[in-house]
């Protein structure tokens, strides 16, 4: 039987189509400080290509972003929308299709590495930000591992994924017993948007900050050891890493086992 969740309470949130507000808005998010990180992409028209074509699109983006010739192309770029949930504070969404520019504060934050960043979809955020942007973001938290560590079977990664992690909506119903409508998820993010398609992206954004502070609580006070250095995830290596280098996380952990999940025998 289909058990039927209330849904999550919709976030407040304030649209943000110009730099300059842009800009101040986020000012306020500084060292230290932990954000809940989403976006929203257009739907790719293109045709899928095969693993090998991904590879060359992939160096070649790489050596533009080396050479220093890499462009943002604004009308063809699938990202439109950029989320960020800080403390109690109404939810910033920044549309940067409708900016055509990156605002100096997000790049700021992106980058630091006294910012965590938490996502939940954190490979392909932080892959869509380093194509379209050329933004290496780092110092991001995978919400899913954090959720999959701190319940191995409730809340496992479906075996579509490729890393052993929870979405966002199982694990909103799992912590509160509430749902995340994902209807416009897969909407139509190119034209006016929606109230509706707004109130969603907040309220994931919102949710994700939410998760992380009652898994971060259960991971402490469960004796699990919690360091940002181990949640961290490299989206160009496709692994865990040890924090804001190429070290790969899986070593330091033996009590994690990627194809099963925790090994409560081996916990530190």
């Amino acid at each position: 039987m289909t058990t039927h969740f209330p849904p999550f309470q919709p976030a407040e949130f304030k649209l943000v189509t110009s730099v300059e507000e842009a800009d101040s808005r986020l000012s306020v998010i500084g060292r230290g400080a932990v954000i809940g990180l989403d976006i929203e992409s257009r739907l790719s028209k293109e045709p899928s290509k095969t693993d090998s074509e991904k590879k060359k699109t992939k160096l070649a983006h790489a050596a533009a972003l080396e050479s220093g010739t890499f462009q943002i192309s604004w009308d063809t770029m699938l990202l439109r929308l950029v989320q960020i949930s800080y403390k109690d504070n109404p939810v910033i969404v920044l549309d940067l299709f409708m900016m055509r520019e990156v605002p100096r504060a997000l790049r700021r934050i992106l980058t630091a590495s006294d910012i965590i960043k938490v996502a939940a979809g954190v490979n392909c955020d932080l892959t869509r930000l380093w194509y379209d942007l050329g933004i290496e973001t780092k110092s991001a938290m995978s919400l899913g591992l954090m959720a999959s560590i701190a319940y191995p079977e409730e809340l496992a990664a479906a075996p579509s994924f490729t890393c052993p992690e929870a979405g966002l909506s199982s694990i909103v119903e799992y912590l509160f017993n509430r749902s995340i409508n994902k209807n416009d998820a897969v909407s139509d993010w190119s034209g006016e948007l929606r109230q509706e398609q707004l109130t969603y992206a907040a309220t994931d954004a919102r949710a994700t900050l939410v998760a992380y502070d009652v898994l971060r609580y259960i991971l402490r006070h469960n004796g699990y050891y919690f360091s940002v250095d181990w949640f961290s995830w490299d989206y160009h290596a496709g692994h865990r890493v040890n924090h804001n280098t190429t070290e790969k996380w899986d070593h330091q952990c033996p009590w994690w086992v990627k194809e099963v999940g925790y090994d409560a025998t081996k916990r530190v």
